[in-house]
C-alpha cells in the first residue's frame, strides 16, 4: 500500500494541492482532520485500529 499512497500523493500535488497529511492509522487520521481542517479526505476503508 505504501506505493499506491505515495502515487497517490504525486497524482493529487500534480492537481495542485499542497498541504498533504498522512496517518497512520484511523485514530491519527482523526487527530490530523480534527487539527488540520482539510477540504478532502481520502482513507481506506479497512484501516488498523478501525474501519472507515
Amino acid at each position: 500500500e505504501i506505493e499506491l499512497l505515495k502515487l497517490m500523493e504525486t497524482v493529487l500535488r500534480k492537481e495542485g494541492f499542497r498541504r498533504i497529511f498522512k496517518g497512520k492509522n484511523g485514530s491519527e487520521g482523526i487527530k490530523i482532520c480534527r487539527n488540520e481542517k482539510p477540504d478532502i479526505v481520502v482513507l481506506d476503508i479497512m484501516m488498523p485500529d478501525m474501519d472507515g
